[in-house]
């Protein structure tokens, strides 16, 4: 996997396979996971045309096919806006020695030291490649040693010599492979501080840096209100995210992830209190009030709803689209789903 990831290096829009590069400033990363529950599609399909909306099961694999597409559509496009936030600030650096007389291991890891700070490498056919995220590791340097406060981090490494040690193994210490100190910096393309896990239609897992965390899980919340909002009683998401230090063993991290993918959707029935008229023997009910108000920046309209759950009043925005992209009404979606005792029983 090293040297695939060697082999791409000039790539501009390759990710990293490294949790140090993915971490932020402060060393944290977080794991953000999504589903999206097709049980609770199946369970509450039903046919827009017909004139007696029943309840009835997914069985057109057409149907299905469509589903299925689109929300691997919607984890895909989410992939490439996560890419465009999580873009690193600087280039790799690659230390290129001027006379090469080391005899390491091609494609190893090694931590290169300078008064007990240690940096993690990779050692390629060119050189030394640092695989830490160089803004982390300028901070942790100026904080360390006085004298390199103020200077990047090509000048806090041009001309030292550092001390090469093979990373230690559990309740063994580090092994001491030589000296480095003849060497030229090189910058490498820049990448995208992400490691995609896992994203197929019904789940998405990705490694995202820690402080970009609640920016991409908004732009997750908003992009499903408005692409599924018609829809979004019936094809709920949940989204979840784990933090940690980079440090923390990445199967702790996905082992947590995973855990949280496999929490099912409830179903809780709650009092809407507010006036809606449903028809008289359908469990789909379109409503507007005088309360709707137009969100102009993703075509939304906007509803506060209070509901009644086990003796609490909360209140909620329900936000969703009602028209299509020309400006039509879509009659053929629900804006609200009422459900009547027959529903829970089968549900």
């Amino acid at each position: 996997m090293t040297k695939e990831w060697n082999d791409n290096l000039q790539k501009n829009d390759f990710e990293t396979i490294w949790l140090s590069e993915i971490a932020d400033k402060s060393n944290n990363l977080s794991l953000v996971v999504g589903r999206i529950h097709f049980d609770v599609f199946m369970k509450f399909d039903y046919l827009p045309a017909a004139e007696e909306r029943e309840m009835v099961h997914l069985q057109s694999f057409a149907r299905a096919r469509r589903i299925v597409e689109t929300c691997r559509k919607f984890w895909k496009e989410i992939g490439e806006e996560i890419k465009s936030i999580c873009q690193a600030e600087n280039d790799r650096i690659l230390l290129h020695p001027i006379n090469n007389t080391l005899k390491l291991n091609l494609y190893n890891t090694y931590e290169l030291q300078i008064d007990n700070i240690n940096i993690e490498v990779l050692w390629t056919e060119n050189g030394f490649v640092i695989i830490e995220n160089l803004e982390a590791l300028e901070k942790r340097l100026q904080t360390i040693k006085k004298e390199f406060k103020d200077l990047k981090i090509n000048q806090i490494i041009e001309g030292q010599v550092f001390q090469i040690f093979e990373p230690g193994q559990y309740k063994k210490n580090k092994e001491p492979k030589g000296v480095f100190s003849d060497f030229k910096i090189e910058k490498l393309s820049s990448y995208f501080q992400i490691s995609e896990i896992l994203s197929e239609p019904k789940t998405f897992m990705m490694l995202i840096p820690a402080d970009k965390t609640m920016i991409i899980i908004e732009k997750i919340k908003e992009k499903y209100e408005k692409e599924m909002g018609k829809v979004s009683q019936r094809l709920p998401i949940s989204l979840g995210v784990v933090f940690a230090n980079k440090f923390t063993p990445l199967r702790s991290v996905l082992d947590a992830g995973k855990r949280m993918l496999d929490r099912p959707a409830p179903l809780v029935k709650a009092d809407v209190m507010v006036d809606i008229k449903p028809d008289e023997g359908k469990w789909i009910s379109k409503f507007k009030s005088d309360k709707f108000v137009s969100n102009e920046i993703n075509g939304l309209l906007n509803e506060e709803i209070k509901i009644k759950e086990m003796n609490r009043i909360l209140n909620f925005n329900f936000e969703y689209p009602v028209s299509f992209e020309d400006g039509q009404e879509d009659v053929f979606y629900p804006y609200f789903l009422t459900c009547p005792d027959w529903i829970t029983e089968k549900a």
